[in-house]
C-alpha cells in the first residue's frame, strides 16, 4: 500500500470509534457506523425535531443525490434504482416482477443466505414453478455448476455474489452472459460485496437485477436497501410492489393507476430518510477512498487473517483462488469449538461470528494490521491454554 493510501486509511480509521476499543471483524453482519454517517443522520434527526418537515423538496434532493452516488458505485443508471427496506425486500420484488408459468425453474444453490432461498421456494406451491438446488463442493458453487443446471425453461438464476457463510465470489460475468443467452433473468443478492468489492453491473449485460441492504459494508443502521432492475425490460414484468408512490405524480393524490418508468415504481411508499441522510454519508466517504483501494485493502487484510490462522494450525475454508476471494474468511481451529472462540474472543475485544461450524472474520477498509493481530493473538492465547 502506497504512503498516500496508508495515509488515507489511517483518516479513515479515525472516522470509526469502534476501533478504540474493538477490533472489530464482522463487517459480514452489521459494520459500525463512522462519525460522518452518525453526523449526517443526527443533523437530518435535529432538523424534524425542530422544525418537522419544512421542505420536502429538499429530502428529495438528498434522496436523489444518495440513489445517484449508490448508482455510480453499482455502475447502473440511477434511474434503475429503489431504495426498499432491505435485502429480502429487494429479493421479494425480484421474484414478484417475473411473470412465471407452470413448469418454469428458478436455479438456486445450497449456499446462499435464506434471504435468496425463500422467495422463490414459496412460488413452488402458488406458481407451479421448481427450484433446482445446485450442490456445492469444497465451498464452491461456480458459476459453471449453475449453468448446467440451466434449461430452456429456467427464468432465473438466483445467487449471491459473496456467499455469506465461507465468502466465495461467484462469476458474475460468466452467470450473465448464460442468462443473456437464454433470454431468463440473473437476479444478484449483493449484499456482501457491494461495498467492499468493486462492481459495475454494466459488464452483466441488460438482465441482471441486484438487491442488497446497507448496514454491512455500506456503513448504515439498518433498515435500508436497495433494488437495480433494467427499465429496458419492464414490459415484460409485472408490476410489483406498488403503492402511492409508484404512481406518475404521486402528490395530485389522484387514483389513476399509472405507473412511474423508472425505479421509482418499486418505492411504495415513504422512503427511510433518516438513513438515507446516513447512506449518502457513506458513499461520499467510500467515493473519497475510491473503490478499487477499497477492494485492495479489504483483500489484503482478508489475506492476513488467512496467513495468521493458517500459521496457528487453523484450516481455511474459504476458497483461495483470486477470483474467488472477498472480505470473508472462515477459519474452522483444529481443538477448540467456534462458539467458544467467538466468546473467548469477544473477551479480548475481537468481534467474530460463528458460522457453519467455524469462526468468520470479516475485515473493512477501516481496518488494520493490529486488528488481525489482535484476532491471532487471541486464538494463539486460547490454544497455549
Amino acid at each position: 500500500m502506497s504512503g498516500v493510501a496508508a495515509a488515507d486509511f489511517v483518516a479513515a480509521r479515525a472516522l470509526f470509534p469502534a476501533t478504540r476499543r474493538l477490533a472489530y471483524l464482522m463487517n459480514a453482519a452489521v459494520s459500525p457506523i463512522p462519525t460522518p454517517v452518525l453526523e449526517a443522520i443526527g443533523r437530518h434527526l435535529e432538523e424534524v425535531s425542530l422544525e418537522g418537515c419544512p421542505d420536502w423538496n429538499r429530502w428529495l434532493a438528498v434522496i436523489q443525490r444518495c440513489k445517484n452516488r449508490l448508482a455510480r458505485l453499482l455502475g447502473v443508471d440511477a434511474a434503475d434504482l429503489a431504495f426498499t427496506k432491505n435485502t429480502s425486500q429487494g429479493l421479494q420484488l425480484a421474484a414478484a416482477s417475473i411473470p412465471w408459468r407452470p413448469g418454469d425453474n428458478i436455479v438456486s444453490n445450497d449456499m446462499e443466505f435464506p434471504a435468496n432461498v425463500f422467495p422463490w421456494k414459496m412460488l413452488e406451491p402458488t406458481r407451479g414453478v421448481q427450484v433446482r438446488t445446485v450442490a456445492s463442493a469444497g465451498g464452491r458453487v461456480t458459476a459453471d455448476a449453475l449453468v448446467e443446471a440451466m434449461d430452456g425453461r429456467t427464468r432465473a438464476v438466483a445467487v449471491s455474489w459473496v456467499q455469506f457463510s465461507n465468502g466465495f465470489r461467484c462469476d458474475l460475468e460468466r452467470l450473465s452472459e448464460a442468462c443473456e443467452r437464454r433470454g431468463c433473468w440473473l437476479v444478484v443478492d449483493g449484499v456482501q460485496g457491494v461495498g467492499a468489492l468493486e462492481l459495475d453491473v454494466r459488464r452483466l449485460g441488460g438482465r441482471t437485477m441486484v438487491a442488497g441492504g446497507c448496514h454491512k459494508w455500506l456503513l448504515c443502521p439498518p433498515g435500508l436497501g436497495y433494488f437495480h432492475c433494467p427499465r429496458s425490460h419492464y414490459g415484460e414484468l409485472s408490476p410489483a410492489g406498488w403503492g402511492w408512490l409508484s404512481m406518475r405524480d404521486p402528490f395530485r393524490m389522484g387514483h389513476e393507476p399509472r405507473l412511474r418508468d423508472d425505479g421509482g415504481r418499486f418505492e411504495e411508499g415513504n422512503a427511510n430518510v433518516a438513513a438515507i441522510h446516513g447512506l449518502d454519508a457513506a458513499l461520499e466517504l467510500l467515493e473519497r477512498l475510491g473503490m478499487s483501494r477499497v477492494e485492495a485493502r479489504v483483500l489484503e487484510l482478508a489475506g492476513r487473517a488467512m496467513e495468521e490462522a493458517r500459521k496457528l494450525g487453523c484450516e481455511v475454508l474459504t476458497p483461495c483462488g483470486p477470483a474467488e476471494r472477498s472480505g470473508i474468511v472462515l477459519v474452522r481451529h483444529p481443538a477448540i469449538g467456534a462458539g467458544e472462540l467467538v466468546s473467548g474472543l469477544a473477551r479480548r475485544g475481537v468481534m467474530v461470528v460463528e458460522r457453519d461450524g467455524a469462526v468468520r472474520v470479516s475485515p473493512h477498509f477501516y481496518n488494520d494490521e493490529s486488528d488481525i493481530e489482535r484476532f491471532a493473538a487471541g486464538l494463539r492465547e486460547m490454544g497455549a491454554r
